[in-house]
């Protein structure tokens, strides 16, 4: 029997239009209650968007280290390899283009190379967007690195060192230090040699990443000075200051394997990355993750508003800042990188030891791809909301991946902008919004939920999750079982606020009329867009959500949604 979903609403259900229409007297008044509180929550949501849209969505900190695993940004094998006909020249031989706006490091990009069919042939062109000149330096320090010294069998190995490493070893500093000296002194006619004519960068965004480059090199000059502050020092206060950190890494060691703890306790305490999982000898700290950051952030503060002083901080140029240590404390190298994936490709008790072979072996594949010559990548500093035509040089895009923009400037607005760049021609082009910070206004989508808690809903959650993991739940944090709660119906409520209150930002509430959009309004035209039913189908680029337990270490929340937007 197939059941009618109430379309205002989207909870309940019957199992005709008769059985709709009798039991309508029962549900009218559940029913209004529940759109009254989607409208309420449009309005602080319009609140929330117009703040973070007049002001960095990244203030304070750099994201040099991401809170969600790598992901495959292009799948051409489940979107246009599952479509093509006979007329249609092969996926295989392509080319395809991506932009990838709010881009954080490199991680995405390198995982979309190396998930690449052996079959494909095609070359990539790739758009990194970031707001953020200081993640866009240490992209581009890393590129050039593996562009360079390509030819060095071990250059893999150091960039996986450096990106996660608190400490380098000697010959790891040096060379690091070789490459910022070779690049504060590029100028814009020398970039293309410099990367082999890889790489793109507009004048004006070179001279700001080059702040960041001598930022990081007069850091090295300091070091010998009474007056410098060791990296290390600044780690291990905000770790301090953070008051969350002890218990977030109580909570985690409940979801770690036991035969991994000790390297996460290692990697906590010194904060080293090396291949043998040891400590680094000759303590050359690292200058690269230094950068920016606001007052709050340095003293452990997470930054949910933004304030004066942060956004004064975030619009001063690189060569204004002091660079001090910026990684986040719950940022871990864990969290980077699909623990299935590496465990599986090398299986260590020691996470140190198996996710830096992992990533070494990734990023080696994406430095083989750079050489045969099949990827160029464009890097624009700013925010995407103001991308035009001419500055991505009218490239077309089959693939628009944002983050969890969306989160801060609202769906729809995200959108409206995204549209213009999609690539037209190609049916299986498609935008991806990322959705992580909804379940902070639907305080009904947590498993933790004091109703369920009061009903004993979440004793069911429990349960699954034991059998499940066969692990009990003392003391394990909410997201162990958050997965086993399905929240859709909240998700769906949030989408509809979202959308309802991009319309008053866009000035589009007189084509609305105050009304809020039903659920099949929303997926089937949204900016000349339609949504992928989630609640019918997989998606074809990303899933919708990601299991939890089934990657112990790297902290997912259950709560992250992703929807895929293709032109209607």
């Amino acid at each position: 029997m197939i059941f009618m979903q109430c379309s205002s609403c989207n909870r309940d259900y019957c199992c005709s239009t008769n059985c709709q229409r009798q039991h309508w007297a029962s549900h009218k008044a559940m029913c209004k209650e529940r759109l009254k509180a989607i409208q309420e929550r449009s309005k602080i949501l319009e609140l929330h968007f117009l703040t973070r849209v007049a002001t960095p969505h990244s203030l304070g900190t750099p994201y040099y280290r991401g809170n969600a695993f790598a992901l495959d940004l292009l799948n051409f094998q489940e979107e246009e390899m599952s479509s093509s006909t006979e007329v249609e020249e092969e996926p295989v031989k392509k080319d395809f283009s991506i932009l990838s706006a709010g881009c954080g490091n490199l991680r995405n990009l390198i995982y979309t190379i190396t998930s690449l069919s052996t079959q494909f042939e095609g070359k990539l062109q790739v758009t990194l967007n970031d707001i953020d000149p200081f993640v866009q330096a240490r992209n581009l320090l890393f590129l050039f690195m593996m562009i360079h010294f390509s030819s060095d069998p071990n250059i893999a190995s150091i960039i996986t060192t450096i990106w996660y490493s608190l400490h380098l070893p000697e010959d790891v500093y040096k060379l690091l230090i070789e490459s910022l000296r070779k690049l504060v002194s590029i100028s814009s006619s020398q970039l293309k040699e410099y990367y082999h004519n890889h790489v793109d960068l507009t004048d004006d965004d070179l001279e700001i990443v080059k702040q960041v480059w001598a930022g990081w090199l007069n850091l090295d000059q300091q070091a010998p000075s009474w007056r410098s502050v060791s990296l290390s020092i600044q780690r291990q206060q905000r770790f301090k200051d953070d008051s969350r950190a002890a218990v977030g890494l109580e909570s985690y060691r409940t979801l770690v394997p036991k035969r991994h703890w000790k390297s996460v306790i290692t990697w906590v305490e010194n904060g080293d990355f090396l291949p043998s999982g040891k400590t680094a000898k000759g303590r050359h700290e690292n200058p690269t993750l230094s950068g920016r950051t606001s007052r709050e952030a340095a003293h452990g503060v997470h930054m949910h508003k933004t304030t004066k002083a942060s956004i004064a901080e975030f619009k001063k140029q690189p060569k204004d800042v002091e660079f001090i240590y910026c990684i986040q404390s719950d940022l871990m190298p864990f969290g980077e990188w699909d623990y299935l994936q590496a465990s599986s490709f090398s299986n260590e008790d020691s996470l140190i030891v198996m996710y830096h072979a992992f990533i070494t072996n990734q990023t080696q594949q994406f430095i083989d791809f750079i050489k045969a010559g099949r990827l160029h990548v464009s890097f624009l500093l700013g925010t995407c909301l103001e991308l035009t035509e001419a500055e991505v040089h009218g490239e077309k895009f089959d693939r628009i991946f944002t983050s969890n923009i969306s989160d801060y400037v609202g769906t729809k607005v995200l959108l409206k902008a995204m549209k213009p760049l999609l690539n037209t021609e190609n049916k299986n082009a498609v935008i991806v919004t990322q959705h992580w910070n909804w379940f902070c206004f639907v305080e009904e989508s947590k498993a933790d939920y004091p109703l369920y808690m009061l009903d004993g809903s979440w004793q069911k959650w429990i349960a699954a999750a034991q059998r499940d993991t066969g692990k009990d739940h003392k003391i394990r944090p909410r997201h162990w079982y958050q997965e086993y709660f399905n929240n859709t119906s909240y998700f769906v409520d949030y989408l509809r606020a979202d959308l309802m209150a991009s319309n008053c930002i866009l000035k589009e509430v007189a084509d609305t009329k105050g009304k809020i959009e039903t659920f099949q309004q929303v997926k089937q035209q949204c900016s000349g867009l339609r949504m992928r039913d989630f609640r019918k189908g997989l998606n074809k680029v990303v899933p919708w959500r990601y299991r939890c337990n089934a990657r112990p270490v790297i902290m997912l929340t259950g709560t992250s949604r992703m929807l895929e937007w293709y032109i209607a």
